[in-house]
Protein backbone atom coordinates (compact mmCIF):
# COMPACT_ATOMS: atom_id res chain seq x y z
CA UNK A 1 0.00 0.00 0.00
CA UNK A 2 2.96 2.30 0.50
CA UNK A 3 4.66 1.61 -2.82
CA UNK A 4 3.71 3.31 -6.11
CA UNK A 5 1.55 1.11 -8.33
CA UNK A 6 1.91 1.14 -12.11
CA UNK A 7 -1.83 0.56 -12.55
CA UNK A 8 -2.55 3.64 -10.44
CA UNK A 9 -0.33 5.88 -12.56
CA UNK A 10 2.58 5.35 -10.15
CA UNK A 11 0.62 6.74 -7.22
CA UNK A 12 0.68 5.12 -3.78
CA UNK A 13 -2.62 3.40 -2.93
CA UNK A 14 -2.45 4.69 0.65
CA UNK A 15 -2.43 8.28 -0.64
CA UNK A 16 -5.60 7.68 -2.66
CA UNK A 17 -7.59 6.45 0.34
CA UNK A 18 -8.13 10.00 1.60
CA UNK A 19 -11.12 10.47 -0.73
CA UNK A 20 -14.08 8.32 -1.71
CA UNK A 21 -13.11 8.48 -5.39
CA UNK A 22 -9.54 7.46 -4.60
CA UNK A 23 -10.72 4.57 -2.43
CA UNK A 24 -12.93 3.36 -5.28
CA UNK A 25 -9.97 3.57 -7.67
CA UNK A 26 -7.85 1.45 -5.32
CA UNK A 27 -10.67 -1.05 -4.89
CA UNK A 28 -11.09 -1.34 -8.67
CA UNK A 29 -7.34 -1.84 -9.06
CA UNK A 30 -7.27 -4.59 -6.44
CA UNK A 31 -10.25 -6.31 -8.07
CA UNK A 32 -8.48 -6.29 -11.43
CA UNK A 33 -5.37 -7.82 -9.82
CA UNK A 34 -7.54 -10.49 -8.21
CA UNK A 35 -8.82 -11.50 -11.64
CA UNK A 36 -5.37 -11.45 -13.21
CA UNK A 37 -5.76 -8.20 -15.15
CA UNK A 38 -2.46 -6.33 -14.97
CA UNK A 39 -2.32 -2.85 -16.44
Amino acid sequence: MGQPAFGLENRKPIDLLASAAGAETVQDHLTMLEYGIYM
